[in-house]
């Protein structure tokens, strides 16, 4: 009866919600497809990567941060650059290329779903 120890919370945590993440983000932009048509499909998997990428970006500057590597004027570059490019994204997307801005709406809502199916699924806990 010897269970295999857990992992720390801090390496598990992730994982899970990075596959969360892209089994979500494969079915919103299937559904994106079936209600809108590709155009709406495609402005959704664009919220789903944006929201993909600032996960990925935020986690990899929190798991310097916590071991301490790294100033806090570089921390604060990089969520200010994080920011800058995210902004000039959505703007190049809805403006210049005319992306549904719902679709991207419920693209970047995908983290919150990923993190409600990841706890449902025993992967948060």
């Amino acid at each position: 009866m010897n269970e295999p120890a857990p992992q720390p919370l801090p390496a598990r945590i992730p994982r899970g919600l990075s596959w969360a993440l892209v089994a979500v983000s494969a079915a919103l932009s299937g559904l994106g497809y079936l209600w809108g048509g590709i155009d709406f499909s495609l402005g959704v998997a664009l919220g789903c990567l944006i929201v993909g990428l600032n996960y990925l970006w935020t986690r990899a500057v929190v798991r310097r941060v916590l071991r301490g590597e790294g100033s806090k004027g570089r921390v604060a570059l990089s969520y200010l650059a994080k920011l800058g490019l995210t902004v000039l994204v959505l703007f190049l997307a809805i403006l210049r290329f005319g992306v549904d801005p719902l679709a991207i709406l419920i693209g970047v809502s995908s983290l919150f779903v990923s993190v409600m199916v990841a706890y449902a699924f025993g992967a948060l806990n």
